[in-house]
């Protein structure tokens, strides 16, 4: 039996996702939600300790989100320090 990751976007929960298996919509889901983040809060500068704790996703799974959103051109990476592009 395939188990769902639940994806909870309440703001004052934080995320909850990838509990065994990140499935496609999620993913779009919480790159969404990083977007957001970035779009509401211009500067916001993070390193991959406080976005895992901000995101509360573990910390391989939001390298890889933060990541992709660097190859696309939406986020910076220096500094091992996460900025909007």
């Amino acid at each position: 039996m395939a188990i769902t990751p639940t994806l909870n976007l309440d703001r004052d929960e934080g995320l909850m996702i990838f509990h065994r298996r990140e499935t496609p919509r999620a993913r779009a889901e919480v790159l969404q939600r990083i977007r957001g983040e970035y779009i509401e809060m211009p500067g916001l500068t993070l390193n991959l300790k406080q976005a895992v704790r901000l995101w509360r996703l573990d910390q391989r799974s939001c390298q890889d989100l933060l990541d992709h959103l660097v190859s696309e051109g939406f986020l910076k990476r220096q500094r091992e320090q996460y900025s909007r592009a």
